[in-house]
Parts: structure tokens; sequence; C-alpha cells
């Protein structure tokens, strides 16, 4: 599945587990990571736009805890355009290349591009969290 994952570094999270209302700002953190990819990830896919259905099916998940305990979230495609196909699809596509179409990366530059920002935002929100 195409997707980004994001976490809380471990630096951040062993901090963070010892704070009493953690689970209160785990969600917040990675929302602000969101915050700051997500439009890059847009901006990225604008010039593959042809429908348009994959930028619309484009979605920020809820920040979740998983199994192992950790908080993530994502970015990812759903739905389907006109035709039935499947945005996620559209997405590994473009992601990764077919045998007719060279791969044209949009996620992984997205996260780079923006991986300092993102870390500051989440920074940020901790910061706030443990001076409370």
């Amino acid at each position: 599945m195409a997707e980004l994952t994001f976490d809380i570094p471990d630096n951040i999270y062993s901090k963070l587990a010892q704070l009493q209302n953690s689970a209160e700002y785990a969600p917040k953190m990675l929302e602000a990571e969101q915050d700051i990819v997500y439009p890059e990830v847009m901006r990225r896919l604008e010039p593959h736009r042809r429908s348009g259905d994959l930028i619309k099916g484009m979605t920020k998940t809820t920040p979740k805890m998983d199994k192992s305990g950790r908080w993530r979230a994502k970015i990812e495609p759903s739905g389907y355009d006109k035709k039935g196909v499947s945005n996620n699809q559209k997405l590994l596509s473009l992601e990764y290349g077919t045998s007719k179409q060279i791969a044209t990366p949009i996620l992984r530059p997205a996260r780079e591009a923006t991986a300092n920002q993102a870390m500051e935002a989440a920074q940020k929100v901790f910061n706030e969290a443990v001076s409370k």
C-alpha cells in the first residue's frame, strides 16, 4: 500500500511515555507532523493531475495506537476514480513505476523535504506538554 506512516521518534517517545497524559499529546504530535507533510505531498501530486481523483482521495488518518503500543498516523490514498481504478494503485504506479511508466516518487521526497520542519512541529507540541 502506498502510504506515509508517522510515528514518534524513540528518544521523544520514551520521555512522552513518562508523562501522565501522554495519550493526549501523542496524537497532537503526529497531527502536527501530518499538517507539515500533507501540503508537500499535495504539491508534488499536482503535476500528475488528470481527473483530480487521486488528489481528492489523499487522506490523513486519525492517530491511533497500534498493537505494540506505539502511536501512528498515515497519509494515504483512498477510494477509486470514475473508471474504478484504485487511487492506491495509481499512487503506487507513480511512486515505483510500472513496466511502461518511469517511477516518479512522491511520498518519500515529500517526507524528506519536510522532515526537519515536521520534527520541529512535533517537538514544539512535546515541549508544550512538558512545560505544563
